[in-house]
């Protein structure tokens, strides 16, 4: 039997819960979307919304809530309008789901997550908020533009496909980790790249830094399937910090391309044709492939020298007995003494 005075604590307890709620009823929402509902929707969990159209200006609406949670269901989102999200720090949960954004997605805030989501579409990161964009899983295809102050972190999604291109401006960071990648990245930001798989048919380089730019790359495989393509290009990149290149296999008509940018590679396996450049500086232990010094065909006391115009190291055959080294119009030959 419930007495007066219990009845008096379960009132003061609710008057207390209450006074909670109305301090601050929307500090942080939770938004679920599920493109199966076709009854009632106010973003709950039982009644969530049918398109991230929906989503999107329930959330402009919270102008007093902090962040976002926006709870994808698996399914296919077909978004004909342009999409901006608020300006705001977000997680979002794709449950493997996929969302065509026709018009494109923007993303004012760079304290962005997102996990297992696959996007079709461009999307531009404009936020120069303190922060940094999480890709985690899934996929995106499209054009992606990343703004002066966005620092993006992808691991482990795919980025594709190879009609579009992966812009990283001046003072953002691209990280790619992990990725399955059929996309071209270009800019004057810094290109980072480690363990990736990157296969495409761009008829120029897959990964080229811009006037700034800087790329470090780390054990990836980079392989153009074009006739005509080329692997990393450093031409216009940074000319006071170096472009970092190890371990990597790369094959294209031109592997490595670097121009008079400061450049350091080492133990990389390159193949297909010749790298160019006068910042490349090689290591004694790289693989280099047939165009650039063709082992096997070579004898015992041949010697190697630096070609004035490629670059590239041209075989001298060895001489023979009782003839000298000497330089003959500019470059080492054997003569008689």
């Amino acid at each position: 039997m419930i007495g007066f005075k219990n009845i008096l604590e379960i009132k003061a307890k609710r008057l207390f819960l209450d006074g909670i709620q109305m301090v601050n009823p929307e500090s942080f929402s939770r938004i679920y979307v599920n493109a199966m509902n076709t009854g009632e929707s106010d973003g709950s969990i039982v009644k969530p919304f049918a398109t991230i159209a929906e989503a999107v200006t329930a959330m402009v609406a919270m102008t007093t809530a902090t962040g976002f949670v926006l709870d994808i269901a698996y399914g296919a989102y077909a978004e004909s309008a342009a999409a901006t999200f608020p300006n705001k720090p977000m997680v979002v949960y794709g449950n493997n789901a996929t969302v065509t954004f026709s018009a494109g997605l923007t993303i004012p805030h760079a304290q962005y997550t997102r996990y297992d989501l696959n996007t079709v579409g461009d999307i531009a990161f404009t936020g120069a908020t303190a922060g940094k964009a999480i890709v985690q899983g899934g996929s995106i295809t499209g054009n992606v533009t990343l703004s002066s102050g966005v620092y993006m972190d992808i691991k482990t999604a795919t980025v594709s496909s190879v009609s579009k291109a992966f812009t990283v401006s001046s003072g953002a960071t691209a990280v790619f980790i992990g990725c399955i990648c059929t996309i071209k990245v270009t800019g004057a930001g810094t290109i980072m790249l480690e363990n990736n798989h990157w296969n495409t048919g761009y008829a120029g380089y897959l990964i080229t830094s811009t006037s700034g730019g800087i790329i470090n790359a780390i054990n990836n495989i980079i392989v153009n399937s074009n006739g005509a393509g080329g692997g990393i290009s450093c031409d216009n990149g940074a000319t006071t910090a170096p472009n970092s290149i190890f371990g990597n296999a790369i094959a294209a008509v031109t592997p490595v391309a670097c121009g008079t940018a400061v450049t350091i590679y080492g133990k990389n396996s390159l193949s297909g044709g010749a790298r160019t450049g006068a910042g490349y500086i090689p290591v004694s232990d790289d693989i280099i492939g047939p165009s650039v010094v063709v082992l096997g065909s070579d004898a015992t006391g041949d010697l190697y020298y630096r070609a004035a115009t490629t670059g590239l190291l041209t075989r001298i055959p060895i001489g023979t007995t009782g003839q000298v080294l000497k330089v003959v119009a500019g470059v080492p030959a054997w003569a008689d003494a």
